[in-house]
This record gives C-alpha cells, structure tokens and sequence, in this order.
C-alpha cells in the first residue's frame, strides 16, 4: 500500500480540526487569503481533500472587520454592536 505525501495528511489532519470550528474570525488580510476556499470547488481536478476543506470552509460563518462588503466577499459578515468581553 502506497502512503500519501505529507501534505495530504497534514490537510486531512486540518480538515478534521475545522469540522470542529463553527465561525472564523478575521482580519482583512487573512480573510483575502481564505477567500480562495469560496471558489476552490470550482477549479478543475481538485483532489479530494481539497474540496473537502472547500465544502467545511464554505459552511462555516465568518466574521471580519472590514467595512465593505465587496472586500469581504460575500461569505463574510461584519459584527454589529459593541460586543462583550469574555
């Protein structure tokens, strides 16, 4: 049996951590790059962990502090109110 290359394990270890994960909270450029997983369902001969994490990414709400929709793109929401400590 042939063993996968390290980064399809290190990418299946992280798809198992952000199955767990319910909302991101982002900066805008950490957003921008994240952006890419909104899309990556559509690029041709995806392997299959690739679109596993494009599949949880797209499910989960994110929360960024950028004013412009466009910015954030359309999976993106900005927080309202003053908020709370913890």
């Amino acid at each position: 049996m042939t063993r996968p290359p390290p980064a399809v394990k290190i990418h299946e270890f992280l798809n198992e951590h952000m199955r767990s994960i319910g909302t991101y909270l982002y900066g805008r450029r950490m957003y921008d790059t994240m952006a890419y997983w909104e899309t990556a369902h559509t690029v041709p001969d995806q392997p299959p962990f690739i679109l596993e994490c494009a599949r949880i990414w797209r499910g989960a709400d994110k929360v960024t502090g950028v004013t412009s929709r466009r910015a954030r793109g359309a999976a993106a929401r900005r927080p309202t109110g003053r908020g709370r400590s913890v």
